[in-house]
């Protein structure tokens, strides 16, 4: 579905159920799939996001999890699992005439970004503060309690399922060709870990900032760095 450029606020973006909008614009030389976090969110409001990255004049895809499983129990009405939202994900690239694509995700939808773009085999990536790991035994070894309602959710929904557990040991089985810029801040030992966790990757780039701890993202909308991040 095509559109001419209308964009949404936060507010009809939450009121719209579907876990997937898209904004094709006619003449993008760009596609941006943007993966939802916690609730969904960037970390900041979609518009907020769009405007202060400057690619409303792009293409662009925002998927949602709203499931809050780490993308494990698929996308209602359109996949049940992960490897099926990554065939749905080829087809949006397949029928677009953008030369570059690049995927987008903070936290959540970060680990989102590298997954999907790291199955796919192409792209790049930019992930804000992601989680690189949710298995019980990294969880445990690197102290990592956060979210852990969310976390044991996605356990019952991977139960039958696909399991992508640790990127790490996607990477190190990825034939594709794609690059991966994370963002952390160095004020957040955890979002480290994580990052630290694809350093071994030559395809992977990592820059720690001393700012914003988890919610990096927002600082770097605060003070302009989003917009030049993003067109890379």
């Amino acid at each position: 579905m095509i559109f001419e450029p209308s964009f949404p606020d936060r507010r009809s973006m939450d009121a719209n159920a579907s876990p997937v909008l898209e904004e094709l614009i006619p003449g993008s030389h760009k596609l941006y799939l943007i993966f939802g976090g916690m609730r969904g969110a960037l970390g900041i409001p979609p518009f907020e996001f769009y405007e202060s990255a400057r690619i409303l004049n792009e293409s662009r895809v925002f998927f949602r999890d709203l499931s809050q499983t780490w993308y494990h129990a698929g996308l209602p009405g359109i996949s049940s699992n992960i490897p099926e939202t990554v065939r749905y994900i080829e087809r949006i690239i397949d029928k677009s005439p953008a030369e570059e694509v690049v995927f987008i995700g903070n936290s959540m939808g970060g680990y989102a970004a590298i997954l999907f773009s790291t199955l796919i085999g192409r792209g790049r990536v930019v992930s804000f503060s992601p989680q690189t790991f949710i298995s019980p035994s990294k969880r445990r070894a690197s102290g990592d309690g956060r979210w852990r309602s969310r976390i044991l959710r996605t356990y019952g929904a991977a139960l039958f399922k696909p399991k992508f557990f640790d990127l790490r040991r996607v990477l190190e089985m990825a034939t594709g060709d794609n690059r991966i810029d994370i963002f952390v801040s160095s004020l957040d030992e955890l979002d480290v870990i994580h990052a630290r966790n694809l350093a071994p990757f030559g395809n992977v780039r990592i820059t720690e900032r001393e700012l914003g701890g988890h919610d990096l993202v927002k600082h770097l909308r605060d003070n302009g760095e989003l917009q030049l991040i993003l067109q890379g």
